[in-house]
């Protein structure tokens, strides 16, 4: 009987022993960063786009920014908005519907607001494009956008 006993707890010394060891003796975890300085991959690392074009988006967005705190807009014409609509309509691609919803926006006005909102007059009220567009139309035009 006394051996019946001392196994289960034997056991369960073996598998706690086991445990504080993996615990005290657990590598340290690294980001991402550190590990592709290291020359070592993971598969976020391995995902993610080459430095190069990642640097170029980096530099387009942060001059993108720099322009528009500078009060400098896009001027489109109406064949550009109708244009940059077919594309934003038309693609199969995520990245250049995104593209040209972007040069919507950055071009976006109070005169030529209404349209670019017939441009994106196809998608769902719970498309993020849609949203986003409504969220910077409040920024520029304020009340008035909530009444037309």
């Amino acid at each position: 009987m006394k051996h019946a006993t001392v196994t289960p707890v034997l056991w369960i010394l073996i598998v706690g022993g086991a445990f504080a060891l993996g615990w005290l003796l657990k590598p340290e975890l690294q980001s991402s960063s550190n590990l592709s300085d290291q020359g070592l991959s993971s598969p976020a690392a391995s995902a993610a786009p080459p430095a190069d074009l990642a640097r170029a988006v980096e530099s387009k967005a942060k001059s993108a920014a720099e322009s528009a705190a500078a009060g400098v807009l896009t001027k489109l014409t109406s064949e550009d908005i109708a244009a940059l609509g077919k594309s934003l309509r038309g693609s199969t691609d995520p990245l250049a519907k995104r593209e040209a919803f972007g040069r919507l926006l950055a071009g976006l006005t109070k005169e030529n607001v209404l349209k670019i909102r017939e441009q994106i007059d196809g998608l769902e009220a719970s498309d993020t494009m849609f949203r986003d567009f409504h969220f910077a139309w409040g920024r520029i035009g304020g009340l008035a956008a909530c009444r037309t």
